[in-house]
């Protein structure tokens, strides 16, 4: 018997959330018997999840959509859809959206799509009407909408009201295996001589509003000189924020690690995650770093404050606010049990909440299939 297909497709392969979450699900989907391809409509200068999807053999396929009024381009996405025949489309990110809403429409292939943003068409700019197009798509040609949170799904129902059966709040998910809880958190950070670690991991961009956390860490350091701040990612705001590290005198501390493969081994090594991004909708670093046991300072923002409970499973702050960030990092540096308690209450909630294995489950549901591997 043949094996069900999924197609998944995005807008391209590179370091961003969603193409991490992509690389996630179609290896757990793999994992269940079914078929996944990832699709990606443009190549990105750095291929990172295509190299994850590479890595784990899993097949991709590229089918260039630059510009949605290129028609040739429409022609020869239908047809590559039509020749890998899926029982589902499952997309990612705009374009992927509004290409695949229509196609699937037109082949009559069941499409699933995700909001990984909660971005709307307030402007009339470009990302403004494509925006525009693709909740008038979502609302008038038929699929099932996933929203990564209750927020998430506040928005897409504002323009998509007609939607409110097909609406699916479902967060991403980790694989629970494949991490461990941080030693430095379950042992302790006891050796004198072991610097404590500020662990940040984003795209280098103004949004992530890493130059409030480097200011934060300058603060600190001048209480505890040999705290570190690692940064991995890489993106356009790098030079700028190397800069912000000259400024704050504690460059020599502050290490830009560009982008890893071995971000679960790093957070093995770290102290605290921080995230003080000034907007995000369920960051899958988060749940990452939850995954790995760390204490948590993140912003509160978007549709993080669904993922952590404040002095729960983290600690919150207001974006952009360098005094609540040097607070909450200088009560988890000082007390090594708070650190182990919020740690161990993200690891067991990321456990309750947000395992891939049952997301993946839900996907299926949404596809219409079932894995084969029960």
């Amino acid at each position: 018997m043949q094996n069900r297909r999924v197609a998944l497709v995005i807008d391209g392969l590179g370091a961003g959330g969603a193409e991490k979450t992509i690389s996630d699900i179609a290896a757990a989907l793999t994992a269940t018997g079914v078929d996944a391809v990832v699709v990606y409509l443009q190549a990105r200068a750095s291929n990172t999840a295509l190299e994850v999807c590479q890595r784990h053999h899993i097949p991709t396929l590229h089918v260039q959509v630059s510009r949605l009024w290129k028609l040739r381009e429409w022609l020869n996405f239908i047809i590559s859809i039509k020749k890998l025949r899926p029982d589902a489309i499952h997309a990612h990110l705009h374009y992927a959206t509004i290409t695949s809403i229509v196609v699937g429409a037109l082949l009559r292939i069941r499409t699933v799509v995700t909001l990984h943003t909660l971005d709307e068409p307030n402007q009339w700019s470009k990302s403004g009407l494509r925006l525009r197009l693709m909740f008038a798509l979502i609302k008038y040609l038929p699929c099932e909408l996933i929203c990564l949170t209750n927020q998430a799904r506040t928005v897409a129902l504002k323009y998509a009201p007609e939607k409110v059966k097909h609406v699916h709040v479902i967060p991403n998910g980790v694989d629970l295996s494949e991490w461990s809880v941080s030693h430095q958190i379950e042992q302790g950070n006891q050796k004198p001589d072991k610097p404590f670690v500020m662990l940040s991991v984003a795209v280098l961009r103004k949004m992530k509003g890493l130059q409030y956390l480097i200011r934060a860490h300058g603060i600190l350091s001048k209480r505890f000189p040999a705290l570190q701040l690692w940064i991995v990612g890489d993106g356009p705001e790098r030079d700028s924020l190397e800069h912000e590290a000259e400024l704050a005198g504690n460059r020599d501390n502050v290490f830009f690690a560009g982008h890893r493969s071995d971000v679960r081994e790093l957070m093995k090594q770290a102290d605290l995650f921080v995230l003080p991004t000034l907007f995000d909708a369920l960051p899958t670093v988060i749940i990452e770093a939850m995954a790995a046991g760390l204490p948590i300072v993140a912003s509160r923002t978007g549709g993080i404050p669904e993922m952590i409970t404040s002095e729960e499973t983290g600690i919150l702050v207001e974006p952009a606010s360098e005094d609540e960030l040097v607070s909450a990092c200088e009560r988890i540096i000082l007390d090594h049990d708070l650190a182990k308690q919020l740690g161990r209450a993200a690891r067991d909630s990321v456990e309750r909440n947000f395992d891939l294995n049952v997301q993946v489950d839900r996907l299926l549901a949404l596809y219409g299939i079932r894995g084969i591997a029960s």
